[in-house]
């Protein structure tokens, strides 16, 4: 799979510590995907190969927990 694009998101805190917070991205993106399947049928092989290409949206929530390291 090959994907290229454009993401853009944001940070955003949960608690007053400002440990606990949830990453919020989504985006814009094109990928191509290279399928190959293969069948054997009476003892012969054959392979279909694909590619399709198109457009698509992706959403990624993540929830972090952020760790401090004092000095």
């Amino acid at each position: 799979h090959y994907s290229a694009g454009l993401m853009a998101g944001g940070l955003f805190q949960l608690s007053h510590a400002g440990r606990l917070g949830v990453d919020v991205n989504t985006g814009i993106f094109v990928k191509k995907k290279d399928i190959s399947t293969v069948y054997i049928v009476n003892n012969k092989q054959t392979t279909l190969r694909s590619e399709p290409f198109g457009p698509g949206w992706r959403l990624s929530v993540n929830l972090v927990y952020w760790f401090f390291i004092r000095s």
